[in-house]
């Protein structure tokens, strides 16, 4: 390969990278050409509104849902022996300020 070549195909690359400026006009006409040749039928327009599944929820809706699932409370009673320590100690505070209130109130 001769040098002619190499400059030729550097001057391709260049022409190939977005991350580098174009150098002159030229360079811009050969990137918007090149660009186009690339794709043909135009590049895909998104719409305004986000995607819908089905049920008309977007992902961010799905996830939000998730969430919320996720971070319910659990209605049921459990045995002390099978809660979490920190479980256990936030619950013994909350029945002694309840306590505290009734004994204020009463």
């Amino acid at each position: 390969m001769n040098s002619f070549n190499r400059i030729l195909r550097r001057d391709a690359e260049a022409d190939f990278r977005l991350g580098t400026p174009s150098k002159d006009e030229a360079a811009r006409d050969r990137r918007l050409t090149a660009m186009a040749s690339l794709n043909p039928s135009g590049f895909r327009q998104h719409k305004n509104e986000p995607r819908k599944d089905a049920q008309g929820k977007t992902r961010g809706d799905r996830k939000r849902e998730g969430r919320a699932r996720a971070n319910a409370k659990v209605s049921e009673e459990r045995d002390e022996q099978f809660m979490h320590s920190g479980t256990l100690r936030k619950r013994r505070e909350a029945e002694a300020l309840r306590a505290a209130q009734k004994g204020a109130a009463g």
